[in-house]
């Protein structure tokens, strides 16, 4: 399931899934405060004490213009936009996005992971995805997931885009196309041939983006599940 912005314009990226030489210069993490932070990362200042709101599921109101004033004081050689891998210490970060998304498509009922789930598979021994996030001056704007998948007809390896999500106030900055190549650069970089992802009917906005950019609908292809029950390892 995805939910992205409708950029047009592109946005250069170093996808750093695998391996670490691919990422961009590390965000800068901002300075701890007494104050809660927001749900975008941003610790209130004393010129800006409501930068933000205060850390929720749905999201923050940070605008494009606030961050930019906010982030005049920040390194001038860093660019607004970074996309990176995910690393370890990002587990938590990554599920507050997950959650943002699913509170965005209505379906937070179905959210049942947790922190512990995503450190162990994506960052544990033997990972079952890959995880990139975006961040726009430094705050933590959104991500992807993608992971390996094989065509028989191909007979080559392929992947899937599980989940591509911008915040809502941080769109049409060039933050879901720069995801979304970081994504297949990655995936192409281990030999697979082509990525598919899904989705919702009613998402107009990201399905016209997806169009935009040369994705074509399987129109004729219907999506199945079965639920199982994992056997004791």
């Amino acid at each position: 399931m995805t939910a992205t912005d409708q950029d047009a314009a592109s946005a250069s990226s170093q996808p750093s899934t695998m391996p670490p030489a691919y990422a961009t210069r590390a965000p800068k993490t901002p300075a701890p405060s007494a104050t809660q932070p927001c749900a975008c990362g941003h610790a209130p200042t004393a010129c800006q004490p409501t930068a933000c709101a205060v850390a929720s599921l749905t999201g923050c109101n940070c605008n494009p213009a606030t961050i930019a004033r906010l982030s005049a004081s920040s390194d001038p050689r860093r660019p607004p936009l970074q996309v990176r891998a995910a690393a370890p210490a990002d587990a938590a970060l990554l599920h507050r996005l997950v959650s943002e998304l699913a509170a965005y498509e209505s379906l937070s009922h179905e959210v049942e992971s947790t922190p512990a789930h995503f450190a162990e598979h994506f960052f544990g021994p033997k990972p079952w995805a890959y995880a990139l996030l975006a961040h726009y001056y430094g705050i933590p704007a959104g991500f992807a997931v993608w992971y390996p998948t094989y065509s028989t007809f191909a007979g080559r390896p392929g992947a899937f885009l599980e989940d591509l999500y911008v915040r809502p106030a941080l769109r049409r900055q060039g933050i879901g196309l720069a995801l979304l190549t970081a994504a297949a650069t990655a995936a192409s970089e281990r030999g697979c041939a082509r990525l598919e992802w899904r989705a919702l009917k009613w998402n107009t906005p990201a399905l016209e983006f997806y169009k935009s950019i040369g994705a074509t609908p399987l129109s004729e292809w219907t999506t199945l599940r079965r639920e199982l029950v994992p056997a004791a390892p």
